[in-house]
């Protein structure tokens, strides 16, 4: 399982030429899916371009790397949401009481679904008692706005 920040950024490498691609700019989320169905590519050189492909062609995932077949060409849309525009997403519990922010999203690789939500209440209480995780079942709504969520389901 990986966090949204620890595959952003990571190169982007064509496993059949060994190319680089470009880089992780941010992941395309479906949101009523619960599940990643693309990647944001930025371009390396001076001129750069961005384009989404599939996270069907992803073929590994590493620490360092992400290896593509890139010979399938798929052209997608992007009607998803960008994950980094979730971050500080205000968290509402079903009582209405306010449970923090959303700082990022815990998912399943090869497939691509969301298992959980990093949520912070502050950095204070980050570092006192660390990040909590809401599991993905907690969530009622999930919006770009707000998420409203289960109290006492994580």
């Amino acid at each position: 399982m990986f966090k949204g920040r620890e595959i952003i950024g990571l190169s982007v490498i064509d496993f059949t030429t060994g190319k680089e691609s470009g880089a992780i700019d941010d992941l395309i989320l479906d949101l009523e899916q619960g599940k990643v169905t693309a990647l944001l590519i930025k371009s390396v050189g001076w001129l750069t371009t961005s384009r989404l492909v599939p996270l069907a062609i992803v073929q590994q995932v590493g620490s360092d790397a992400v290896l593509i077949d890139d010979e399938t060409k798929e052209a997608i849309e992007d009607d998803g949401c960008r994950i980094k525009s979730l971050k500080g997403c205000s968290v509402i519990s079903c009582e209405g009481k306010d449970l923090g922010t959303v700082e990022d999203l815990i998912l399943d690789i090869p497939e691509g679904r969301v298992v959980g939500w990093e949520i912070s209440d502050g950095l204070v209480q980050d570092l006192v008692e660390g990040r909590r995780v809401l599991p993905v079942e907690s969530v009622i709504t999930c919006g770009m706005d707000r998420f409203i969520v289960r109290e006492g389901g994580w």
